[in-house]
């Protein structure tokens, strides 16, 4: 799965990649617990560090939760930060949905404060969404597709968009109102998500099949 564009979202508008995340000289710490929404702490999840307003394609550091579903970052540098889940082995959507949806705490290291206590929100499963596109004249099996995705409920960014192979399952944040557009070379975008978007919805853990026609242009 190959995340292309976030139109007009913060993070691709950010330029300050220059500043480290950490580094030995730093002396920062963030440590919390990973807590699902029943509170319940989730051992063994991997986590990453996300500087927030810091250009995208910069390294994150990533680690894992404790038995106790516990866990720490040293030598943060100074920056506004957040934890994300970052498991999509264990099931979970791509960390940029926790962002996006705002299933995340933030914190601001300083030299004034440099260990703070920062929770992480663990959210549900992914539900599975697997796109299967056909020539509308030919029958024959569209094979890479860019796959636009949006919510109603963030405003501030566009459409969020994905390179996909149509045999490639999407892990997608789940109980979440989402709307589709489906387009591919040499063909008019999907009529029934085009401009507006299909609305779909997933279950965590469920797979759902959307079947999809395109258009040539010739």
């Amino acid at each position: 799965m190959k995340f292309l564009a976030i139109f007009g979202f913060v993070v691709l508008m950010a330029a300050c990649a220059a500043a480290g995340i950490t580094d030995p000289s730093c002396s920062g710490i963030l440590h919390g617990v990973a807590t699902n929404a029943e509170n319940e702490p989730v051992p063994g999840i991997r986590l990453v560090l996300w500087p927030i307003a810091v250009d995208p394609d910069y390294v994150r550091p990533t680690t894992t939760s404790n038995e106790a579903g516990a866990y720490w970052f040293e030598h943060v540098c100074a920056g506004l930060f957040t934890v994300l889940v970052d498991d999509e082995r264990a099931g979970y959507p791509p960390e940029i949905w926790s962002y996006l949806l705002g299933h995340k705490h933030e914190a601001k290291v300083t030299p004034e404060h440099l260990r703070i206590e920062l929770p992480v929100i663990v959210p549900p499963k992914a539900g599975l969404l697997k796109v299967v596109a056909r020539n509308s004249r030919t029958n024959k099996a569209v094979p890479t597709l860019h796959i636009m995705l949006k919510t109603s409920k963030v405003k501030m960014y566009d459409w969020l968009t994905i390179m996909n192979e149509s045999s490639e399952p999407l892990l997608l944040p789940a109980n979440t109102d989402l709307l589709c557009r489906v387009v591919a070379g040499g063909y008019r975008e999907w009529r029934e998500g085009r401009k507006r978007g299909k609305q779909i919805r997933l279950a965590p853990e469920g797979q759902t099949t959307l079947s999809v026609e395109l258009e040539p242009l010739r």
